[in-house]
């Protein structure tokens, strides 16, 4: 008689199902039990670990496949606990089946008699596509409830937003709450972009990176993530999913940022980027970047002729509605008051030299923390080290496949952790901050010059990272108090705390020798 050996492959369809159930171990347990009534010589179990039915894709099925492969001298009969086991899709059920059915293996179930006949292979199809209608009767329902629950302001989806967590309330049930500290390195992210501390996402993720230590999942941290967080309307308290029509409404879960900083993240992200184009040239750099404060159209440059037949340079709104006057705007004159605003907001050398100070301050800090970091990295790899020769120990001592298979991939998770953390750590060694810091800070003292000397992609540059709305002007009123980015409302800020300084003393008159400034703000 010609021995027969059996593969054991149980499925349950959730990380839930996994981690709180026994599904897997009973289903095992039946078609071991199966398959010995049957007198197979069983061999290998190849569970399927929170792995929907409806996809053909599936780890345990390859794994099968590679182990018949692997032995072609032997017989082999592939046990599912059921006929829902095998997939919860007809095209997939009998895909699944073709594949085993070709390299010579059988399917069973304790549950069900396959027959190799015109009847049987009707029920099974039958049965097959009841399990098919099952599962997209249930996925129906669930995003029936799903989006009832949003609709009522509830958060539902099963991952929760990075810095937030669920817990259960009386009136809402499981409703979304801020998790620290993962939530202030959110907020500052979303806040920094909007407000111009980071400029472009790349940014961002380099801010995410730094503190990625501080989440409890910090794998995963890549620009998709960062385009996520920006994206997502829950930060700032509402609920909106467009895919099942669920319009923008308040919801029950506390806030991290503002609705009006959510849409000035929304506008950073849908504003093109501003890039030469052929219609650009060294004559007009402001041509585009420059808006006509009455109608608020962009300005464009050319040559008008003058009376003498002279071609003189100037900015034009072309816009015929607008009732601005003068509309030409002469080049020499637009861009004088452009550099003299450059100069206006640029910060004092006082206030650049205390900046280098404490730039200076906090690089040493962050070096300090990195260093730390990468003791803790070295120690944690350490204890890997030793939880993965504690897993192979019990993996070479271990009488039951299944058991030994899941010590040894525990094994190798921790080897590439530990691949992954060496890869990510710091050399401090070559950490250079002189040049940084005094590029950065040339620029902020000196904006005007900057971008008199840059090339014409640069003064793009430097216009984009200086203002953060569209650049007014009239010939009455100039470029007016137009919006700047942080950093350059440094100056602001001390005018305003020397200004109070001031008020508080109250003992002496003002002399010739205090100088006054107004804010540009």
């Amino acid at each position: 008689m010609e021995k027969l050996y059996s593969l054991i492959s149980p499925r349950v369809s959730s990380e839930k199902q996994v981690r709180e159930g026994h599904g897997l171990e009973g289903q095992e347990q039946r078609c071991k039990k199966f398959s010995d009534e049957k007198g197979y010589i069983y061999e290998a179990t190849f569970p399927d670990e929170g792995v929907s039915g409806a996809i053909l894709d599936r780890p345990a099925i390859k794994q099968m496949l590679q182990h018949i492969d692997k032995n072609p001298s032997k017989k082999y009969v592939v046990i599912f606990d059921d006929i829902n086991r095998i997939a919860r899709d007809v095209q997939v059920h009998w895909a699944i089946k073709k594949e085993f059915e070709l390299r010579g293996a059988k399917i069973e179930s304790p549950n069900f008699n396959f027959e190799d006949t015109p009847e049987g292979t009707f029920i099974e199809t039958i049965l097959a596509g009841k399990s098919q209608l099952d599962r997209q009767q249930n996925a129906r329902q669930v995003k029936q409830k799903m989006k009832a629950r949003l609709e009522c302001g509830v958060y539902c989806f099963s991952a929760c937003p990075c810095g937030m967590e669920y817990k259960k309330t009386a009136e809402h049930g499981k409703l979304l709450h801020i998790k620290e500290p993962e939530v202030n390195i959110i907020k500052g992210a979303l806040e920094g972009f909007a407000n111009g501390r980071f400029i472009m996402q790349s940014d961002v993720l380099n801010f995410l990176l730094k503190h990625k230590h501080e989440f409890e999942k910090n794998k995963g941290i890549n620009l998709n993530f960062v385009k996520r967080i920006l994206s997502a309307i829950v930060y700032a308290g509402y609920i909106e999913y467009a895919p099942w029509e669920v319009k923008r409404r308040k919801g029950h879960h506390e806030a991290l940022i503002s609705i009006e900083t959510y849409e000035k993240i929304q506008d950073k992200l849908n504003k093109p980027e501003k890039k030469v184009t052929t219609r650009d040239n060294d004559e007009f750099p402001l041509r585009r970047l420059v808006y006509c404060s009455i109608c608020g159209k962009k300005m464009t440059g050319a040559y008008h002729t003058s009376k003498k037949k002279v071609p003189t340079p100037h900015y034009t709104c072309n816009n015929t509605a607008c009732n601005a006057s003068p509309k030409n705007i002469k080049r020499i004159d637009l861009e004088k008051d452009y550099k003299e605003l450059l100069h206006r907001i640029a910060p004092e050398s006082e206030i650049i030299d205390l900046t280098r100070a404490i730039a200076i301050d906090v690089w040493q800090k962050s070096i300090s923390k990195i260093k730390s970091t990468e003791n803790e990295i070295i120690e944690e790899n350490e204890e890997r080290e030793k939880q993965i020769e504690n897993y192979l120990n019990l993996a070479s001592k271990a009488t039951n496949d299944f058991v030994r298979e899941k010590y040894e991939t525990r094994a190798e998770m921790l080897e590439k952790e530990n691949k992954a953390s060496k890869k990510q750590a710091l050399p401090c060694n070559n950490l250079n901050s002189d040049d940084a810091i005094s590029e950065v800070l040339d620029f902020l003292g000196t904006p005007a010059e900057y971008w008199q000397k840059t090339n014409l992609q640069g003064k793009f540059m430097v216009h984009d990272l200086i203002f953060t709305s569209n650049l007014m002007y009239d010939a009455e009123n100039r470029f007016g108090t137009p919006e700047i980015s942080l950093p350059f409302t440094i100056k602001d800020a001390f005018s305003t705390a020397s200004s109070r300084r001031v008020d508080r003393t109250g003992l002496e008159p003002a002399t010739s020798s205090v100088q006054m400034r107004r804010s540009t703000r």
